[in-house]
């Protein structure tokens, strides 16, 4: 766990303190070794005018939220080892259609990234008004490629089957269930990138870890029903995923809504 929180939390937060002093350095720091020891007192200068403690805290929230995705992907295969009729098969076939799920993840976050990466983060009204008309300029492309990512993770159900072999018969039936969460998926990561930018003076970024907890609860009591109740295995497994993604996109949304409206009022 501190390994974890070493890694997704001190370094996000390192991560958007560093670039101010490499962007903001006068001279080009390839040039000479001893640049960064000369241009430190105005790099130190440029990240107190920056609030430093608001990204550090941004940077803390995001590796909490990368603990608790991680901690999603655990909890059902702990739920399906502890509910399943066949623990071992379903956790198999589960993890082998979750594999190639996963792998699709950073691709929506590198696109929302790379979409909003010449954005750098202030206060100011005018540049959230700017903010407003870039992400709803850009989000019909955004959403092409998410949903063409999601019909190639379905159409490659039948694929991931045949790959996996005749041991994970049923593979193909949870990987159509977990590339109907990609969309969602997409859009929370899409909604978030602009939260975190958006959301006023950094204040209110404890509620970016309220909406992935309320998808673990989601998470928790859909894996019961599904895998205890109805019997699905790691069909329902995967289904309860979905559901938890689309209700994490909703509250997202809502959130979204909620911020541009109050600044556009005011």
């Amino acid at each position: 766990l501190s390994l974890e929180l070493y890694y997704f939390c001190f370094i996000p937060g390192l991560a958007r303190l560093l670039p101010f002093y490499f962007l903001n350095s006068k001279k080009n720091i390839l040039k000479s070794t001893n640049s960064i020891i000369k241009n430190f007192p105005s790099f130190k200068i440029k990240i107190r005018e920056l609030n430093y403690k608001s990204y550090l805290k941004l940077g803390f929230v995001t590796g909490i939220e990368s603990l608790l995705l991680n901690f999603a992907n655990r909890l059902d295969i702990l739920m399906l080892s502890n509910l399943s009729l066949e623990p071992l098969k379903a956790i198999g076939i589960f993890v082998g259609a979750n594999k190639f799920f996963l792998m699709t993840i950073p691709i929506a976050t590198t696109i929302a990234t790379s979409v909003a990466g010449k954005l750098h983060e202030k206060n100011s009204d005018q540049y959230k008004l700017n903010t407003i008309y870039f992400f709803e300029k850009k989000f019909p492309k955004y959403i092409f490629l998410s949903i063409l990512i999601s019909l190639s993770l379905l159409m490659a159900s039948p694929l991931f089957e045949y790959l996996l072999g005749n041991e994970f018969e049923g593979v193909k039936e949870v990987s159509i269930a977990l590339s109907l969460g990609y969309l969602p998926l997409s859009l929370s990561i899409w909604t978030n990138k602009q939260l975190k930018i958006f959301s006023s003076r950094q204040k209110s970024l404890e509620i970016f870890i309220l909406i992935p907890l309320i998808g673990l609860l989601v998470n928790f009591i859909l894996n019961y029903f599904f895998i205890h109740n109805l019997k699905l295995e790691a069909l329902g497994a995967a289904i309860a995923t979905t559901i938890s993604y689309l209700i994490k996109a909703i509250f997202y949304l809502l959130l979204l809504s909620k911020y541009k409206s109050k600044f556009i009022k005011n």
